[in-house]
């Protein structure tokens, strides 16, 4: 309801938008994941609201970064049961935290950056699955406003460097595979990746000119040898569509 209200008549929450928010926080249990399903989405459209105006979250800021956190990289699921209701088995919880994450970030990316290295990598893998074209532009467009304000985070989310240049082509592709195309011949048969959605297309700009930067980043040589390693159909992908 929260979040309904968030996205239909977000003057109705201001009175009471602190108590909301720290309820919604607390409901950020995968024991109960439906009820934690929903408490992020809420979230999520509480976020979105408060774009411009960080104020109201400055309090509750670095507890749900922690929370979505155990969300985004799996940590909440033990994995020792099969039950469809357990943990990470939910489905679109990992794509509504990542989004989340976004969102926040857009209010205010220092209340991500400091902790984004911790987690970089999976956001990348969560919002490459996440369906909705509005909220996967919010997830990514958070991603790159965090990295702005910590670029270090490109060379400490891991040990090895092309496993975040891996994990952001990868996410970067997702926006290119066309709809219920999901075959592994996508990467190496017959090319039929699709243009960017041209409703994103101040998207594709901004992903465009990082891509750019990581080049230089890391180095001509470094990113040689991580697109030596990239599928053919990524590599005409990256050429044809980002000059690469």
């Amino acid at each position: 309801l929260m979040g309904d209200i968030a996205r239909q008549c977000p003057a109705l929450l201001q009175d009471g938008m602190g108590e909301l928010i720290h309820e919604a926080i607390c409901c950020i249990d995968p024991v109960y994941p439906s009820v934690c399903n929903n408490a992020v989405w809420a979230l999520g459209e509480v976020f979105l609201r408060c774009a411009g105006n960080p104020a109201p979250l400055q309090p509750f800021a670095q507890e749900v970064v922690q929370k979505l956190i155990v969300l985004i990289t799996g940590q909440s699921y033990s994995g020792d049961d099969d039950d469809d209701e357990s943990g990470m088995a939910i489905s679109g919880l990992v794509e509504n935290a990542s989004t989340a994450m976004g969102r926040l970030a857009l209010v205010n990316p220092n209340f991500v950056a400091p902790d984004v290295p911790r987690f970089l990598n999976a956001w990348f893998d969560g919002c490459s699955k996440i369906g909705d074209p509005t909220e996967r532009c919010d997830a990514f467009e958070g991603v790159l406003c965090t990295i702005k304000a910590n670029p270090e985070t490109i060379r400490s989310a891991s040990t090895n460097i092309f496993e975040t240049i891996s994990g952001f082509l990868f996410a970067l592709v997702s926006w290119h595979i066309p709809a219920n195309n999901y075959s592994p011949s996508l990467l190496n048969g017959n090319y039929a990746f699709v243009a960017f959605p041209s409703a994103h297309a101040d998207l594709q700009q901004k992903l465009g000119m990082f891509l750019h930067q990581l080049k230089v980043e890391v180095g001509s040589e470094q990113w040689d040898h991580a697109e030596k390693k990239l599928p053919v159909n990524v590599r005409k992908l990256l050429r044809e569509q980002y000059h690469l």
